[in-house]
């Protein structure tokens, strides 16, 4: 690369952060790096910014390819050490509860876990910045295809499946949604006393 087009690629950059820092705030800005971090991205060049054919996004800032947490850890209900006011993911498949920790899933922490409940495999994804939670079933009970592929203009996270992208919210996604609820800890305990919960854990992308 010519000393040129890197000055040139810098300012793009530094323009880019400017904006998000005016539209957004400085918070948003800060947990987007924060969630950054546990995550393998880079800058999206201006050919790779723009959804390409079969892709179902908005313009990108960031691209990635990533793996979830797959079968996380998960703690009883007087284990977990969370409190009944924290906000959680609920999903119950064949009698089977699990809750997610939302806190547990921002900043540096995993965005998609992959679990296996009851007879199905579920990506349960959750992007802080947006505030967007989604879960997804999975075709195979033991490998999931869902992964995290960057982030788009907005911020929101957006999943490579298959070699395309699509945005978190896209109904072109070829997977079907699975029921969840979002409520506290304690009242889906309420529902669901004997539930799992990932109340989080190290967790490195791949």
């Amino acid at each position: 690369m010519k000393f040129g087009d890197y000055r040139k690629k810098r300012l793009v950059v530094v323009a880019v952060l400017a904006g998000l820092f005016i539209t957004l705030g400085i918070d948003s800005v800060m947990r987007l790096q924060a969630s950054l971090r546990s995550t393998a991205v880079i800058e999206a060049t201006e050919s790779e910014r723009l959804a390409g054919p079969g892709d179902d996004h908005i313009p990108l800032v960031m691209i990635g390819d990533s793996a979830g947490l797959m079968n996380p850890v998960l703690y009883t209900p007087a284990d977990s050490k969370l409190p009944l006011d924290a906000r959680v993911i609920g999903v119950e498949v064949d009698g089977e509860a699990i809750a997610y920790s939302m806190a547990a899933m921002s900043d540096g922490g995993p965005h998609i876990i992959s679990s296996a409940i009851g007879s199905k495999r579920l990506s349960v994804t959750y992007c802080s910045i947006v505030g967007c939670a989604r879960v997804l079933e999975e075709e195979s009970t033991t490998q999931p295809k869902l992964r995290f592929g960057g982030q788009d203009e907005n911020l929101q996270m957006v999943f490579m499946y298959e070699g395309r992208r699509y945005g978190q919210s896209s109904r072109e996604l070829p997977m079907k949604d699975a029921e969840h609820t979002v409520t506290t800890l304690g009242k889906w305990l309420e529902m669901h006393p004997d539930s799992k919960i990932f109340a989080g854990q190290p967790y490195t992308s791949s």
